[in-house]
């Protein structure tokens, strides 16, 4: 289970046109569309945004965004750095929970890798259940639900329409001890 994941919830016919941006990659320019509370941006390991917990209730709030249907993604950390129990990522709409995955805490030091879920027996993620339609102009946001302040989580891409990312779209491992995480060899003190 030292994966990494990307969730995927299939969602056909909610609209005939993509009237904004869909696809948002934390790791370039797009980060800059969503606002950080309680966590602070550290850096870019290979496919990921590094982010560390810094309060209760830590979330990115991105843009207002009118979904256009099709397949909802988000790249992340199957494991999340710094923890002692399960924490959960849910992506929403506005209110709407569109996708939700739960992350078990892995080691400093630790390398996670890359994976769709299904790969593997048991792997993977959850989806929220079916997304509903509503194609009302929302705030998407990612929460991550109980993972402790000074906690490290990996956030990648972020899909509102469109296609899944592949395997060989993936980046295969990234290692962290504390927010130093890196896309090559494990990081050193």
């Amino acid at each position: 289970m030292k994966r990494a994941l990307v969730l995927c919830l299939a969602l056909a016919g909610c609209a005939e046109e993509r009237p904004q941006q869909q696809q948002f990659d934390l790791t370039t320019a797009d980060r800059a569309l969503f606002t950080a509370r309680g966590m602070s941006f550290k850096g870019v390991a290979g496919p990921y945004a590094v982010y560390r917990v810094t309060g209760a209730r830590p979330q990115l709030v991105g843009p207002g965004v009118t979904r256009a249907g099709g397949m909802v993604s988000l790249l992340a950390g199957s494991r999340y750095f710094g923890g002692a129990k399960d924490a959960t990522l849910v992506l929403r709409s506005g209110s709407h929970p569109l996708l939700g995955t739960t992350m078990t805490p892995a080691t400093n030091g630790e390398c996670i890798l890359a994976q769709i879920p299904g790969d593997e027996p048991g792997g993977g993620g959850s989806s929220g259940g079916d997304a509903p339609c509503d194609m009302s102009h929302h705030e998407v946001t990612v929460d991550v639900e109980d993972a402790p302040v000074d906690s490290v989580v990996l956030l990648g891409r972020i899909s509102l329409s469109g296609r899944a990312a592949t395997n060989a779209e993936i980046f295969g491992k990234v290692c962290c001890k504390g927010d130093n995480c890196s896309d090559a060899l494990p990081p050193v003190d």
